[in-house]
């Protein structure tokens, strides 16, 4: 129901959005991370130095800062546990990135949050960091750059970000804690800079098994279409938590998402079970380009 967007450089300005009506709730400074609460009543903000708690009605804070020093804040479908990001080195307010990150989550009852614990330790010189919960809330995915490089990537002279984390790389951990390990299947044996794992936010039933699904970017070849270290594009793959549990590698070979323009730079997908569009009594009520049927605005076929 609702998007939060960052604008212009990470942690300058940032709006949260309607959905169906489009329309502006609040734009606020300081923000580059965010997560909804479940219920999408609340909000984690994270402008690179803390994070924050706030209300999704108008911006204003429950709690400022809630952590001291975090960032990338992911708030667990089931409402009961947050990860984020903790650098073994002081944060900044609009930094981009991260050096010598750890993983760290807390819990919540439903009106307090309880102390941190740290799931992914950091152990030099790896960097771990783009915490964000399975859709059961069992499995955390998260990247890595086993060369400690900064998650922002690497930048040119005007600081700009060019190519990504050369050697990104997606790990897995459960997230009542354990042992980490690495998503061999999805890997290509280079570096491809894999980037933003995000989860598609369903089970999947399949042939009486749970599947999960998620999507990360990724400089990889994709054919003939793009070279090694062209330009991130989305990729796909599957997750078998069954097979996770067992000590296995719960992931399987990736596949290029098919909706793409193969010559823009793609990061970030972020999945819905449904499109919220907005409300009408009549046509008039609706944008240009939109039809309003059932009482919902939607798109006219072109």
């Amino acid at each position: 129901r609702f998007i939060a967007v960052g604008l212009d450089f990470p942690g300058s300005t940032y709006k949260a959005i309607s959905v169906g009506t489009r329309q502006q709730i609040f734009a606020q400074q300081g923000g580059s991370f965010f997560s909804f609460s479940p219920d999408g009543t609340q909000m984690m903000v994270s402008g690179g130095a803390n994070i924050s708690w706030r209300n999704t009605a108008n911006g204003t804070p429950i709690k400022d800062p809630l952590v001291p020093q975090g960032t990338m804040p992911d708030w667990s479908a089931d409402g009961k546990l947050l990860a984020y990001v903790k650098s073994k080195d002081s944060m900044v307010i609009n930094a981009p990135g991260v050096d010598k990150g750890s993983i760290e989550v807390m819990t919540f009852d439903g009106t307090n949050w309880g102390a941190p614990t740290s799931l992914v330790p950091y152990q030099a010189p790896a960097n771990n960091y783009y915490p964000t919960f399975s859709p059961d809330s069992a499995w955390l995915l998260f990247n890595r750059s086993p060369s400690g490089s900064n998650s922002f990537g690497q930048s040119d002279s005007t600081g700009n970000s060019t190519s990504g984390v050369p050697d990104g790389q997606i790990w897995v951990v459960p997230a009542t804690g354990g042992a980490p390990r690495r998503l061999d299947a999805v890997a290509t044996g280079k570096d491809s800079s894999d980037s933003w794992p995000k989860w598609a936010p369903v089970n999947q039933d399949y042939r009486g098994k749970k599947l999960m699904w998620f999507t990360f970017s990724s400089k990889r070849a994709y054919g003939l279409r793009t070279g090694e270290g062209e330009r991130s594009q989305l990729w796909m793959a599957a997750f078998d938590p069954e097979r996770g549990k067992g000590g296995a590698d719960p992931s399987l070979p990736a596949f290029w998402l098919p909706f793409q323009e193969i010559d823009s730079g793609n990061h970030i997908a972020q999945w819905v079970t449904r499109v919220e569009r907005q409300a009408c009594g009549s046509p008039g009520a609706c944008a240009s380009g939109e039809d309003c049927i059932q009482g919902r605005c939607v798109p006219r076929p072109k």
